[in-house]
């Protein structure tokens, strides 16, 4: 049975990941760093603990030495504007990955970010230039370039997938989706939330988890590449779509907090290098 190296493995994505892949004939190693409540139980997944700050010199060959690597973990989010970021974190994020590659690691996907396009609005494709606007993302940027020098002198399949909005179950607190779904367990009548004329790029967890499964397993090597839906939808309709999907009763308080001054009013994603792979990714 084919192996695959999932880190993150207990987070937001990552959870969705391995249910994915453990539908199919993968044998999944998932690496986690502290033992929790949301580790899926199934025959093709053995649970790894592992700081990635901190790995033995023969770890890779401990694992068996698997030749995919979904890499999703990053440590001291959602702060995205901690001086951690460039000052440890990107150091601790290339030494892992730069191992498993001077290894024999054939085929590595590491989760990017749409903030490392910045202040750009519209429609954002992967070749225009990037404008990072935190730490985080700055981060980000720095370690795909460290990444992609790599591949001058080593042979790998390299997918940098800049994940925009997403939204589901088990997301984080702070996010829109989890929000509401806060509000409406309590039996709050109203959401609170800016006039929501913002455009946005959103898109649900399950369906992310696959795209990046398949860029995997198919041995894509397409660099950066944006993972989203290629649909710019306002905050508000979203929103309110949520509300009718759901049949909800709670009601939308618009205009109750400011736009966001760090990010632009129109972002979303261009899919057109991710349409590309699409009979891969349909498989």
């Amino acid at each position: 049975m084919k192996s695959i190296l999932v880190t993150g493995s207990t987070g937001f994505i990552g959870r969705h990941v391995i249910k994915y892949l453990s539908n199919n004939e993968y044998k999944i190693i998932a690496l986690y760093r502290k033992k929790n409540k949301d580790f899926l139980h199934h025959k093709n997944i053995d649970y790894v603990k592992c700081d990635i700050s901190n790995i033995k010199k023969n770890f890779y060959e401990d694992l068996g030495r698997p030749k995919k690597l979904i890499h999703l973990a990053w440590d001291n989010l959602p702060n995205y504007n901690s001086d951690v970021h460039l000052n440890s974190e990107l150091k601790i994020q290339y030494d892992f990955l730069k191992y498993f590659l001077d290894n024999g690691l054939e085929t590595l996907f590491v989760s990017g970010t749409c903030f490392e396009y910045g202040f750009n609005s519209g429609c954002l494709r992967e070749d225009i230039h990037l404008s990072p606007n935190n730490s985080y993302a700055k981060a980000k940027v720095e370690l795909y370039k460290k990444i992609s020098d790599l591949k001058s002198n080593k042979n790998f399949n390299l997918v940098w997938g800049r994940l925009f909005y997403m939204y589901g179950n088990g997301q984080n607190l702070k996010s829109l989706w989890s929000q509401i779904n806060q509000s409406v367990l309590k039996n709050e009548k109203e959401f609170n939330m800016s006039n929501g004329d913002q455009l946005r790029d959103y898109m649900d967890v399950i369906d992310v988890s696959k795209i990046i499964a398949n860029l995997v397993t198919n041995n894509v090597d397409a660099g950066a590449i944006n993972i989203c839906s290629g649909k710019p939808i306002s905050i508000k309709d979203l929103v309110q779509s949520w509300i009718e999907k759901n049949q909800w009763s709670i009601k939308m308080n618009l205009g109750f907090y400011p736009y966001s001054p760090y990010e632009s009013m129109e972002f979303w994603g261009s899919i057109e290098k991710l349409s590309q792979y699409k009979k891969l990714l349909t498989k």
